[in-house]
């Protein structure tokens, strides 16, 4: 049976009435209680009750004036939804005994392998066996399903406002012991964040650039592992909240654009490697592009398309480190195969926003002339000089502005040949808006 609290003013108190359904072999079983906190998403696997229940047919138990009393514990549950394939994930609730098979015991007819950053068991069908021996909070694990599983595990409640995490120099495998979901921006604001930290789900990822983290990964979602690269030297303890104070933290996703290509599920290999890409056409960053990473057998191990700021943020999954990957992209209606290669290695990242790796749709010397009515901005990849030339049309004016929109270099001008000193603007990739007697030209380039 299944029931929620209703309020009752003469009482002024909230009761549950509750059918419990059952036949004549149910007789004298003890009926066990359950509970699920709407406001938290938290599930109470055993509530205690004023007096013991036992299932008698026709009967009543409990009434206004002496209504049983039904109490919650300590103890948790936390629901896994696995996949068939690889799933990464991490606990919320901490088990009263934290060998690999008294937690996943219930699912070693189904289950392959778990791993830890560092170790491994494999299950024979009945238990697991090999270096991995434990599991806790505060760390990611990757397991391998042999068939969907929607996974329960009892713990007490962690309070994730006190349980410490620690990030170390390098990739972190790292669990989310908070039950609310929440923006990477809540999640990691106990950590003091550094510019190029990276973190990233089986899915997404994101990096943290000034005072935001920037990418696909847009939330910490409960019971999902994460992976999180520090560039810093030195080791940082964080504490995640407790729970979210922002509504705007529950949406676990931003809309992204969609694409043509279609990728593989995540749960058929279990790691990734990311992409943070430009794409140009000989010189120019071009804008609304689709790109799509094949491997040698014609799957779509990842896709995206580009964003407001041309870049396309990819997730590409993988599993064997040295498979060869092609590019292709769709560039308004005409789909390019690219000479250019790619080879897959665990974990590695490859661009950052500062600067993005580089997909060549045609190589400079394969893109025609310029009209005499256009605009030549030149070259994208600049070391100290950015030069504007035209054959007829005069710049009026120009102003450079980085990723965060913010102005940093502006100018007014009045010549059809103009060189700007670029040399005190840190690496990374800007966006000049140029205004001509033509009109505006906006394009993007890249600071080495």
């Amino acid at each position: 049976g299944v029931a929620s609290p209703k309020y009752y003013s003469r009482y002024d108190a909230y009761f549950v009435s509750l059918n419990i359904c059952g036949n004549s072999s149910f007789s004298g079983k003890k009926v066990v209680f359950k509970a699920w906190d709407a406001s938290t998403g938290v599930i109470y696997p055993s509530l205690t009750s004023s007096v013991t229940i036992k299932f008698q047919a026709n009967a009543l138990k409990g009434s206004m004036s002496e209504p049983l009393l039904l109490e919650s514990n300590k103890m948790q549950e936390q629901v896994l939804s696995l996949k068939s394939g690889w799933n990464w994930i991490s606990l919320n609730v901490k088990p009263s005994n934290d060998s690999i098979n008294a937690v996943f015991g219930g699912i070693t007819n189904k289950a392959n392998i778990l791993k830890s950053k560092t170790n491994f068991s494999e299950s024979d069908g009945n238990a697991f066996t090999g270096k991995l021996k434990k599991v806790g909070v505060g760390s990611m694990y990757k397991i391998k399903m042999n068939e969907k599983e929607e996974y329960a595990v009892e713990g007490t409640a962690v309070n994730a406002s006190k349980s410490a995490v620690t990030i170390k120099s390098g990739w972190n495998w790292i669990g989310f012991n908070s039950t609310a979901t929440m923006s990477l921006n809540e999640a990691f604001a106990d950590l003091n964040p550094e510019n190029g930290d990276m973190v990233k789900s089986q899915t997404d990822f994101a990096y943290y650039e000034g005072y935001e983290w920037v990418g696909t990964l847009t939330a910490m979602t409960p019971g999902k592992g994460y992976m999180y690269h520090s560039v810093s030297s030195e080791s940082r303890t964080f504490k995640y909240p407790a729970k979210s104070t922002s509504l705007k933290s529950l949406i676990s996703k931003k809309a992204t654009k969609e694409t043509e290509y279609k990728p593989v599920d995540e749960s058929a290999y279990s790691g990734n490697m990311t992409i943070v890409a430009i794409v140009k056409d000989g010189v120019t960053v071009i804008e609304d592009a689709q790109v799509g990473i094949f491997d040698a057998k014609g799957k779509c191990r990842a896709a995206a398309a580009t964003d407001e700021n041309s870049m396309a943020f990819l997730t590409v999954m993988g599993e064997n480190s040295g498979d060869s990957l092609k590019i292709k992209v769709i560039y308004n209606g005409e789909e390019y195969l690219l000479d250019q290669k790619l080879t897959y290695v665990d974990d590695a990242a490859l661009g950052t926003l500062q600067n993005p790796y580089i997909i060549e749709l045609r190589p400079v010397d394969a893109v025609s002339e310029i009209a005499n009515d256009q605009l030549l901005i030149y070259p994208t990849l600049v070391d100290n000089s950015l030069n504007l030339k035209s054959q007829s049309i005069k710049v009026l004016s120009y102003s450079i502005s980085d990723v965060l929109g913010r102005v940093l270099l502006s100018e007014q001008v009045g010549e059809q040949e103009v060189s700007i000193n670029v040399s005190s603007l840190p690496q990374g990739l800007y966006q000049i808006m140029v205004e001509t007697t033509n009109g505006v030209e906006i394009r993007k380039f890249t600071k080495k």
